[in-house]
């Protein structure tokens, strides 16, 4: 039997849906999911049925790490031996539990590395990093750039301004002088590939990362380990948006994402942990780790 188009159309939600943040639309893809077994379990659904809709929220939004994940590692749990309906339920209950626990796990370890921060330099709107910003106790100021051709930034401000920080609002090319007025850069992650490690974020984190290693400003990124995926950054086919530039009353394609390195991040922040000038073995140490949890 086709997979059930009411399925398939929350897929394409998530495709299309550019206002929700990585976590966000990885739990969107997890109630897919969800819904998937409920109906397997009923008979409505068959095992390649099901394989189908995981491998369209597997395509749907590569560089969204947890998204990409529901499918991804759904897959592998189908690929086990045994009875494929009960490993796949309980990856992803395993999956939910580990998202439902990893904000407070990664509050808690940023308020480490934050001890002492008074001034933060960020990029667009990362929840993890307001969570850690108005929980570590001694950030003040924040220095935001605006991430175009996104619009996070209208949120992040009153979010960041209504939690008592003061916030700086300057365009991207006012990049250096926001990192030269903060103590560090914090930002979130969309994804970070597992195979060659690479952090895929918003337009823009990859210069600011650059600039920040190369004038002594510490860098930290925050994220879920769910968001280290089974991939190559080369596999991933970056998203182009519509940029409208008002004042030629035209637009022009753009990209609102970008990738850069992880040996340009000093301290990664995750659920799972602090690592301290993460290197790829680091990487594959936290993915596999998260994978077993999710298989287990």
């Amino acid at each position: 039997m086709p997979a059930p188009p009411d399925l398939l159309r929350g897929v394409e939600e998530i495709s299309r849906d550019r206002r929700s943040g990585g976590r966000e639309l990885g739990l969107k893809a997890l109630r897919v999911a969800e819904e998937l077994c409920r109906r397997a379990r009923q008979g409505e659904l068959g095992r390649g049925d099901v394989e189908a809709v995981l491998r369209e929220i597997r395509r749907c939004r590569k560089a969204m790490g947890i998204v990409y994940n529901v499918g991804d590692m759904g897959l592998k749990a189908l690929g086990r031996g045994g009875d494929w309906l009960e490993n796949l339920s309980r990856a992803l209950r395993n999956m939910r539990g580990i998202l439902e626990a990893s904000r407070e796990r990664m509050v808690r370890f940023s308020r480490q590395v934050l001890r002492g921060v008074s001034s933060v330099a960020t990029i667009s709107f990362s929840s993890n990093v307001f969570a850690a910003l108005t929980k570590a106790g001694s950030v003040s100021r924040v220095v935001l750039l605006e991430s175009r051709p996104g619009e996070e930034v209208v949120d992040a401000y009153r979010r960041l301004s209504g939690a008592g920080i003061e916030v700086t609002v300057l365009p991207d090319s006012n990049m250096l002088y926001a990192v030269k007025r903060s103590d560090a850069v914090v930002v979130g992650a969309d994804s970070i590939t597992a195979r060659d490690c690479f952090l895929i974020h918003k337009a823009g984190t990859s210069p600011l990362l650059t600039l920040a290693r190369a004038v002594g400003v510490r860098t930290v990124v925050i994220c879920e380990a769910l968001k280290l995926i089974d991939a190559e950054v080369g596999s991933i086919e970056m998203e182009r948006w519509r940029y409208r530039v008002e004042r030629l009353d035209a637009e022009f394609d753009s990209y609102p994402f970008d990738w850069t390195p992880i040996n340009l991040v000093e301290t990664l922040v995750t659920d799972h942990g602090l690592v301290e000038e993460p290197e790829d073995s680091d990487i594959a140490r936290v993915y596999l780790d998260v994978l077993m949890r999710v298989l287990d």
